[in-house]
């Protein structure tokens, strides 16, 4: 594709994002059946970001933010003042970065944006970010809190391991637990993964109340047998 194709192609996208219409819904489609990889995925996420983070940083500033997530239903606690010209910037990207990972998954999912929904790609987008603040700040906070181990303290410890995926946690949990409900094997793997309970409830087809509950009766078996 040549760089006059891109820049063209760069400008329509904007312009669908932007605004409700037949070619919203063709974009989101083919986003979607092309599982959100190739140059136009690319195009499209770099302008929802773009977008987003000046949007985010004006939320975390003004302290709107957190009015927004008690909407919502993610209250947050507001922490100490945060620098302006560091820390609120630097919030505003995790967020969004967060964001992005969440606004695929649920598309990915079957539970993204909707042509019916009432709101375009990129409003759409914007409420995801509110809709993750309660998480990322959390996260963030527990990486910047002062009242954390001192990094001269950590240096010297072994590096962690890396990571599981999906399927070699459940395996872990169901061989640790003894837990062979596959349902209730994601729904604890998705909690390990700071998933909220109404997030694996869209992913995975059921209500929030039986994700927690079926979450709870995972942790009450494990007290029973001695294993939390």
């Amino acid at each position: 594709m040549n760089d006059q194709r891109h820049f063209s192609l760069a400008a329509e996208v904007q312009t669908v994002l932007r605004n409700r219409g037949e070619r919203e819904e063709e974009l989101w489609e083919t986003l979607v059946s092309g599982r959100f990889r190739g140059y136009l995925a690319e195009i499209v996420l770099m302008r929802l970001t773009e977008y987003a983070i000046p949007f985010m940083t004006h939320l975390i500033y003004t302290g709107e933010i957190y009015g927004r997530t008690f909407d919502v239903g993610h209250p947050v606690k507001r922490r100490q003042f945060m620098a302006p010209d560091t820390d609120v910037p630097e919030l505003a990207v995790t967020v969004v970065s967060d964001a992005v990972r969440t606004f695929i998954r649920r598309a990915l999912a079957g539970k993204g944006w909707r042509s019916d929904g009432g709101s375009s790609i990129a409003d759409y987008f914007l409420n995801t970010c509110v809709f993750v603040f309660s998480n990322a700040y959390n996260n963030w906070w527990r990486r910047y809190d002062p009242c954390q181990v001192p990094y001269d303290i950590l240096a010297d410890s072994p590096a962690p391991e890396t990571a599981m995926d999906e399927a070699e946690l459940r395996q872990f949990i169901r061989e640790y637990s003894g837990c062979s409900d596959e349902e209730t094997l994601r729904i604890v793997q998705m909690r390990i993964d700071k998933w909220s309970f109404r997030e694996i409830a869209d992913t995975l087809g059921i209500t929030a109340r039986r994700a927690q509950k079926k979450y709870e009766a995972f942790i009450d078996k494990l007290r029973k047998q001695g294993l939390q």
